[in-house]
C-alpha cells in the first residue's frame, strides 16, 4: 500500500510539473528531473522496502498492533510523527525537491 502511494505520488508529481512552470520530466533512466536542478527517482519496489526497513529502525514507523504475524510488507505501521513534525523536518531540508516540500506544507 505504500510503495502504491509513493508511485502515485510519483505520477502526480509529473502530470504537475508537466503543466507547471518550473518544468519536470521523466528521463529515460526513470528519473523525474526538474529545471530546479532537482531530481526524483522512481525506485523499485526492492529499494523502497529497503528504505522502509530504514525507517522501521530509526523508529519513525511502528507497528500498529503487536501481532506481527505475515510478511513485513503487508503489516499496518504507524507513523510515530505527527504531521507538524514531517512539515517541518521537510522544510528545514535545503536540498529537498520543491514538489515534496509543497507536499509537506499542504500536509499541516
Amino acid at each position: 500500500m505504500v510503495y502504491d502511494e509513493y508511485k502515485d505520488f510519483m505520477d502526480m508529481a509529473v502530470a504537475r510539473g508537466s503543466s507547471a512552470s518550473s518544468s519536470l520530466g521523466v528521463s529515460s533512466g526513470g528519473a523525474i528531473t526538474s529545471t530546479e536542478s532537482v531530481s526524483l527517482r522512481l525506485y523499485k519496489k526492492a529499494v523502497a522496502l529497503k528504505a522502509f526497513e530504514h525507517l522501521v529502525e530509526a523508529e519513525l514507523l511502528r507497528a500498529a498492533d503487536n501481532a506481527g504475524k505475515g510478511p513485513k510488507q503487508y503489516r499496518m505501521m504507524r507513523v510515530m510523527l505527527d504531521s507538524s513534525q514531517i512539515s517541518d523536518i521537510v522544510l528545514k531540508h535545503r536540498d529537498c525537491p520543491t514538489v515534496v516540500a509543497r507536499w509537506a506544507a499542504r500536509r499541516q
